[in-house]
């Protein structure tokens, strides 16, 4: 991982240190570590953490350790204790999210998108804007927990997602909100919506119009007054509405 990722773990963990004194255990991991013995600071730090699990300052510095000693698989693990925890420090999300990609683990994706911190969340919406490709790895990581080298190929086997009108799967299209209304909705039977509201940017005679409501009276969009439907979809939304379709059965 870039080193100044790596830095900004030190800091916390330092910062963390310093407002929070721990018994001699932890100080000499923090001594082993700033020795450069990282074997013995990973011993230290270890050993305290059996006896006291609830502070995150240890988790950075085992952190640091393993990937000063390249565990990358050890480091890992870290990270996902402290996204379990709900760390709102942004690159352990960004970090895991670039492993997972890595090694084609879409449904490790997935879960972190759905249970990443509002803050962490925003980043990646930010960050990624929503093509086709990306489109393919949400719909891969919600319907299987196998690792898919190509989820291009999957999604459009299992019919989530089609080509063009000229054969071709354009992977780095940007998806607009019109876009995904229509893709969602392609799930759902043709039924008319519970409840039927004004909308400032759809009209009634839009052929967006009952496509959306359908989607928000079964849940798998939330309502926005000022939707704009040409505006991007975002990573956020996309990912809920494939795991909601998914869990009320509407995706195979």
């Amino acid at each position: 991982m870039p080193y100044w990722t790596k830095y900004h773990f030190f800091i916390a963990a330092i910062l963390s240190c310093a407002l929070f004194p721990k018994p001699n255990i932890y100080k000499k991991g923090v001594e082993s570590y700033q020795k450069n013995d990282f074997a013995q600071a990973i011993k230290h730090f270890t050993d305290f953490y059996k006896k006291s699990p609830s502070g995150d300052s240890t988790l950075f510095f085992l952190y640091n350790c393993y990937n000063k000693i390249r565990d990358i698989d050890a480091s890992i693990r870290i990270l996902e204790e402290l996204a379990k925890r709900k760390n709102s420090l942004e690159l352990i999300y960004a970090n895991l999210f670039n492993y997972y990609h890595q090694y084609n683990l879409y449904y490790k994706i997935n879960q972190l998108l759905l249970n990443a911190p509002f803050s962490a969340v925003q980043k990646f919406d930010q960050r990624y804007p929503l093509t086709q490709k990306f489109c393919a790895e949400l719909f891969t990581g919600a319907t299987t927990n196998v690792p898919i080298k190509d989820p291009i190929s999957y999604a459009v086997k299992k019919g989530y997602l089609k080509p063009a009108p000229d054969g071709k799967f354009y992977a780095n299209d940007t998806i607009k909100l019109n876009n995904l209304i229509l893709l969602l909705d392609s799930f759902l039977p043709p039924i008319h919506p519970e409840r039927t509201f004004l909308i400032k940017n759809i009209g009634t005679d839009s052929y967006l119009y009952l496509p959306y409501l359908r989607l928000v009276s079964l849940g798998i969009l939330q309502f926005d007054d000022n939707i704009n439907p040409a505006a991007n979809a975002s990573l956020s939304q996309t990912v809920q509405a494939i795991n909601v379709l998914k869990n009320k059965g509407f995706l195979k």
